[in-house]
């Protein structure tokens, strides 16, 4: 086991937009259903997806990855805010702002997850704070699997409480909640 701080960091911050676009704009299930043979013909409206640009973009855990992940959101003009234990004068700079956990859960678009797992990081979003968010907000998770609660995110998906999620870790990976393998978003 061992520990490499900022090896990378930039790599995860691509994988969040990476998760970031495919969610918002559908691209799984795009070609899911392209594969399946259901297209036939071009719908201004088929499988639309969500604008990215100029949205509003919850960064919950301003280290190194977070601070990648909000230079990345100035090209998409995305207005930020962000939960850390401390000010962080270079997101400030950014443009970003400090925010309470339930604030940037009720207020944003997108919630990006870049904590540590730990014991207060256990299940943070959870069924209650997923209730918090909005139907149109997407949650993306690239910090550790256990940092959400997968029954309670495979409801909300299911119920489209949430718009989507975008996921890089799984709480007992290699295995993955049946629930969430289900939901299209």
């Amino acid at each position: 086991v061992s520990n490499t701080p900022g090896v990378l960091s930039e790599s995860t911050a691509d994988i969040t937009f990476a998760l970031i676009l495919g969610v918002m704009r559908r691209i799984s299930e795009s070609a899911a259903f392209l594969r399946s043979g259901q297209w036939q013909y071009w719908s201004a409206t088929l499988l639309l997806g969500s604008e990215v640009n100029g949205r509003t973009l919850a960064i919950i855990g301003m280290g190194r990855i977070g601070l990648a992940v909000a230079r990345r959101a100035r090209a998409f003009n995305m207005q930020d805010t962000y939960v850390s234990r401390s000010q962080h004068t270079e997101a400030d700079a950014l443009g970003a702002q400090r925010v309470d956990l339930e604030t940037a859960l009720r207020t944003n678009d997108i919630v990006s997850l870049h904590v540590p797992y730990t014991p207060e990081t256990h299940h943070l979003i959870n069924a209650e704070r997923l209730a918090l968010m909005r139907p149109h907000t997407f949650l993306i998770n690239t910090a550790r699997g256990s940092v959400v609660d997968e029954a309670a995110l495979a409801h909300a998906l299911h119920t489209r409480a949430i718009a989507g999620a975008g996921l890089d870790v799984f709480e007992a990976e290699p295995r993955i909640h049946p629930q969430l393998l289900t939901a299209p978003n």
